[in-house]
């Protein structure tokens, strides 16, 4: 299966989603390529949407390969197997999470002008990101949203490695997934347009998402 773009994704997920949604429901999208799938998903479903920021620690000698991921609160995963095999430097990792907390708060600031998640005890979550591969900033992201006691995540991915599917599945509540194959190129492999989401698209999504 291939997406147009995340857009088409996104509604994609939405009908899978129609008839899941309880009250007390928000979408909340990984910024920033899980936005726009987010923002179709909550846009059909008639739900509010909310941006999370998390980033991928990428190793010090390829940014794509990632060895970790770091959510906003502060929480960080780390593939200390990928680390050992690559003899990848502790300090080298730790010059990249300093600057991926700068982008972090950057991003907070940009997005929800510095404020924290609006998220409540016993609410229903719908996890939205364009895809997963190893899945280190889902789990991170993960990890955040458990300490808002909500009452269930649905994890909501267009595309996802069979193996880590799995994974996955052990720490959310539900996981719908509209493409698991053993084995993933890339994530934009998947899409037709895969082109990087920017700073003035989300911006003009959630203005978008305001007004109606």
């Amino acid at each position: 299966m291939a997406f147009r773009d995340r857009a088409e994704a996104g509604r994609k997920l939405a009908l899978k989603l129609k008839g899941k949604i309880k009250a007390r429901t928000k979408v909340v999208a990984l910024a920033r390529g899980g936005i726009p799938v987010g923002a179709e998903i909550a846009k059909e479903v008639k739900i509010p949407l909310e941006i999370a920021i998390v980033r991928k620690i990428g190793s010090p000698f390829n940014k794509e390969f990632a060895v970790g991921a770091i959510a906003e609160d502060g929480n960080i995963i780390i593939d200390h197997q990928a680390i050992e095999r690559y003899r990848i430097p502790t300090s080298a990792v730790k010059g990249v999470i300093a600057k991926e907390k700068a982008e972090l708060k950057r991003r907070i600031k940009l997005y929800r002008k510095g404020k924290r998640l609006r998220l409540t005890p016993n609410t229903n979550i719908i996890l939205a990101d364009d895809g997963a591969a190893t899945g280190l900033t889902i789990k991170a992201a993960v990890k955040m949203l458990r300490r808002f006691d909500p009452d269930k995540i649905t994890l909501a991915l267009p595309v996802c490695v069979l193996e880590t599917a799995l994974e996955l599945s052990d720490l959310v509540d539900e996981l719908i997934c509209l493409s698991t194959p053993r084995n993933l190129d890339s994530i934009g492999s998947w899409y037709k347009n895969f082109k990087q989401v920017s700073d003035d698209q989300v911006l003009k999504l959630l203005k978008t998402l305001t007004k109606n």
